[in-house]
């Protein structure tokens, strides 16, 4: 067997991603996840895709099996300068993807409460992790460290640091790259509508902020793109 890590060229190759994504954080079930990506999983693909191809900074890459043509995990980081946050106010939610209601209500509320912290940590230049996914299947097997060293790669020929906003359970992958636990916080929702949802009943979730100093190191000659 043998994975081969590549970086997403076109809307086929994200919508499998996407479907990746979709099956490893169902196994087991990842409640941010599901408030994230919404009950439509066309319409978060469609949303997702629009989002990437606006953003020149945007990388997406996957991992496929050479024999099999699976996409057995994916993962998308970022980079960020000063311009980020120009009034030191947080990105809002863009949920244009999910339906009135309150199930939106939540999820604006538990994702405004994920970025609120953002400007006072990231108002320098850095590299933001923001998806790694692997089909359980494929996991410890290496697909997740082969998206990572694309990602890290990337921040040390930039010489800038990296950001990751993690589940308790991906802590031990990131700390394997260099990442140490800064905060560790809840995520409450707001009492009302988390009594309106099943997912909001399981509120509080954890999130993990995790950071990695820029590399000192002069980088290798060969462009990130290519491992």
């Amino acid at each position: 067997m043998r994975l081969i890590v590549q970086r997403v060229k076109d809307y086929n190759e994200f919508a499998e991603v996407i479907n990746c994504a979709f099956l490893s954080y169902a196994e087991p079930h990842n409640d941010m996840w599901t408030i994230i990506s919404g009950s439509s999983k066309e319409a978060y693909t469609e949303h997702a895709w629009q989002a990437h191809t606006r953003d020149e900074h945007s990388q997406w890459w996957y991992v496929r099996h050479d024999k099999e043509g699976e996409v057995v995990a994916g993962g998308a980081f970022s980079k960020h300068g000063y311009s980020r946050f120009p009034d030191g106010k947080p990105e809002k939610p863009d949920l244009g993807y999910i339906e009135e209601g309150p199930k939106k209500q939540l999820a604006e509320t538990v994702i405004q409460q994920f970025l609120d912290p953002r400007p006072q940590r990231m108002n320098q230049p850095h590299i933001l992790l923001e998806y790694f996914f692997t089909l359980p299947a494929y996991r410890r097997l290496g697909a997740a460290s082969l998206l990572m060293n694309v990602a890290c790669k990337l921040a040390d020929e930039l010489k800038l640091p990296c950001w990751v906003e993690s589940s308790p359970v991906a802590v031990p992958l990131y700390r394997a790259f260099g990442f140490k636990e800064v905060d560790r916080t809840e995520l409450t929702g707001d009492e009302h509508l988390n009594a309106q949802d099943p997912i909001g009943r399981a509120l509080p979730f954890y999130r993990v902020v995790m950071f990695r100093e820029a590399s000192t190191e002069q980088p290798t000659d060969e462009p990130a793109e290519e491992i």
